[in-house]
């Protein structure tokens, strides 16, 4: 049952088994008939899904009332509404089952344990930066796991394969730069 998501994960991220079925037990495996809905318009999304087996639409409904496909999911992805999770805004699509589905659903509730145990998976750790127009950006965020901190930031591109970061708290002077190498 968790060897699909299991196998994605671990082509993505240097993560161990173990680590990733300790997350798993957070889960909870559920199956959609063709034509039910998974998430209504209106409703609030409290999970994160992988589609194990079937097919899903995403639907919206248009200005005359016609309801439209916008995507699909297929076997093998993720699916959510990052916006009802990271706020608590309701969904404006549906998600429906075009064929019978099985889904493994992660709740809302549980991703501070996840992401505490294991800090590598779906963590966002940069947030809000805005180019200036030259080589850089500024005015973002910067989310340290370790200390559960999220420090002000801002990014410059010393050449084709390298970013400074800069982390600090008030002024950039009281801070600390890192830098990333792309391995490509």
């Amino acid at each position: 049952m968790y060897s699909q998501v299991i196998n994605y994960i671990k082509q993505r991220v240097e993560i161990s088994r173990e680590e990733i079925e300790e997350s798993l037990q957070y889960s909870e495996f559920k199956t959609y008939a063709k034509g039910e809905y998974v998430l209504r318009a209106g409703e609030y999304c409290r999970f994160i899904g992988f589609l194990n087996k079937g097919f899903i639409v995403t639907t919206i409904t248009d200005s005359t009332g016609d309801e439209k496909a916008a995507e699909f999911k297929h076997k093998g992805c993720f699916f959510t509404y990052t916006e009802g999770l990271a706020g608590n805004t309701p969904f404006h699509k549906n998600f429906i089952a075009v064929e019978d589905c099985e889904a493994l659903l992660l709740n809302k509730e549980y991703l501070p344990l996840i992401f505490k145990a294991n800090p590598v998976i779906g963590l966002v750790i940069l947030t809000g930066f805005k180019f200036n127009g030259d080589d850089g950006w500024k005015g973002g965020d910067i989310y340290d796991p370790e200390s559960s901190k999220t420090y002000s930031s801002c990014i410059y591109l010393k050449d084709k394969n390298t970013l400074k970061l800069r982390g600090f708290i008030g002024i950039s002077l009281f801070g600390r730069t890192e830098t990333w190498t792309s391995t490509n």
